[in-house]
């Protein structure tokens, strides 16, 4: 049994809400935390297509998640514009996040996205608590890095708790400012991840002894196989963030104009997220002499899911993934002769249409 997947959290509005900030952080330019990562762990551990024992979510719940980590990726701006889960056209101010604009920034560098921080529970943890009971640890592993692809292949300052790379568990401590170095432990010898170490404070979590202890007796530990796959996964998303300035816009006019999503709207395949960044000539100068555009294809569901959106293109698998071979959030991608792009479940694909001797047409914005 896992707790549903909107228990955990804190609620919009409260002292710790980002929202609360939304307007004047914008209009000051400045930049302020956001909740990209509470809709996007519920997204990747399978909302909508792995439900947990206690939360099944509707297929328009599960596509309204889908928005909302769309518009996070995009810098959570509030006119980007995105066709919507029902297929109207909606500015990121008109997506709701709990009555709240979901999309409130002028520029992403207003926005800083994170899917786990020192408050509440680890991204570890919070998996441990939502994924569904069948899920494996190889699954949770790949949820983790599902769940943190969203940040680090996005636009917006990416932000990330200590640990997140091993694996990292408090024991399913909500805020352990107080719990000492045995729940805040971080092992880097890559033995052991801290989890199940004993219960978390009562006076934050004592209403949840018996669900944690369920929990716990359900999921198994990670070791060292896991901490490892799961490192190199964060060392291939470092490396896919810092291998073009297109994952880092800094700029809302830019993004707007560059930006766009596919496989979206009723007719969506859910679980499935796919990026575009146009580097090509209707998108302006170009900056990164190496590409086009690149395409970022995330896969969050339990099985395979196929593309046809790009008949026609050369497109390639980034040189880092092919270069990770068989550990790469990627292994098992297929990109036909035709186009299209199969990936396997919870895998990630950064996929690059190479720049001939000129800028090329590129991966235009749609008109909406």
């Amino acid at each position: 049994m896992k707790l549903p997947r909107k228990s955990i959290s804190k609620a919009p509005g409260s002292a710790r809400s980002p929202i609360v900030c939304a307007t004047p952080c914008a209009a000051a330019g400045r930049s302020t935390p956001v909740t990209h990562y509470a809709r996007t762990r519920a997204w990747a551990s399978g909302a909508g297509v792995l439900p947990n024992e206690l939360t099944t979510l509707s297929d328009d719940q599960a596509r309204h998640l889908a928005d909302l980590t769309r518009l996070g990726m995009a810098g959570n701006l509030a006119d980007f514009v995105l066709i919507d889960k029902d297929g109207a056209v909606k500015r990121g101010s008109e997506i709701d996040y709990n009555g709240a604009p979901g999309g409130y920034a002028a520029d992403p560098t207003e926005v800083v996205n994170y899917v786990s921080k020192h408050d509440n529970q680890t991204l570890w943890d919070m998996i441990s608590y939502k994924a569904a009971q069948e899920a494996d640890l190889d699954t949770r592993v790949r949820m983790q890095a599902v769940s943190l692809a969203t940040v680090m292949l996005g636009q917006g300052i990416a932000f990330d708790q200590q640990g997140s790379e091993l694996l990292r568990s408090k024991s399913f401590t909500r805020d352990s400012y107080d719990s000492g170095d045995w729940f805040n432990r971080v092992d880097y010898s890559l033995q052991d991840n801290n989890y199940n170490v004993g219960m978390p404070r009562s006076s934050d979590d004592g209403s949840n002894y018996d669900i944690i202890a369920r929990v716990k007796d359900a999921v198994a530990t990670p070791g060292e196989t896991e901490l490892k796959q799961m490192t190199a996964f964060y060392q291939e998303l470092t490396a896919l963030r810092k291998s073009s300035p297109l994952f880092t816009l800094g700029d809302g006019a830019t993004v707007m104009k560059r930006v766009d999503f596919r496989n979206t709207g009723a007719d969506q395949q859910t679980g499935l997220l796919v990026m575009t960044i146009d580097d090509g000539m209707q998108a302006g100068a170009s900056l990164d002499s190496r590409v086009d555009g690149i395409v970022v294809a995330i896969n969050a569901a339990p099985e395979s899911r196929t593309l046809q959106d790009f008949a026609g293109t050369s497109l390639q698998l980034s040189a880092i993934q092919q270069a990770a071979g068989d550990r790469s959030l990627a292994s098992g991608v297929q990109v036909a002769a035709d186009g299209s792009v199969t990936l396997p479940a919870w895998s990630v694909a950064v996929l690059e249409l190479p720049q001939g001797e000129s800028q090329g047409a590129g991966l235009p914005v749609s008109s909406k």
